[in-house]
């Protein structure tokens, strides 16, 4: 949990995410490629999973998004990120791929 709220903090994202709503592999049975992590937070936010979209970097993440039956957002502007990143992610079933927070955003504004 704390390198969640660290890496949160760093991108200057943390003051849109109340303690309540980050979530942890560490609080599911099972990690990704299984959804409940993300079938978990969906319940405990009260939402279905079908109202949901995941941001995620690696092909295992997209992998649980997908399985939970939620919309998957490809991320490659990591720092760890390279040119086969994009064909694994969208080969993972990634609805869309994004290599930026603007594309990112643009997406949520279409969905």
């Amino acid at each position: 949990m704390e390198r969640i709220k660290f890496s949160l903090g760093v991108t200057g994202v943390i003051k849109y995410f109340p303690e309540a709503d980050i979530f942890s592999s560490a609080m599911v049975k099972r990690g990704k490629p299984a959804p409940d992590l993300f079938l978990y937070a969906a319940e405990k936010m009260g939402l279905q999973p079908r109202h949901c979209v995941v941001i995620e970097d690696s092909p295992y993440g997209v992998e649980g998004g997908i399985a939970a039956g939620m919309r998957v957002i490809g991320y490659t502007g990591g720092g760890h990120s390279e040119p086969s990143h994009e064909p694994r992610l969208r080969k993972a079933g990634a609805h869309f791929v994004c290599q930026d927070w603007g594309q990112v955003n643009s997406v949520l504004q279409g969905l």
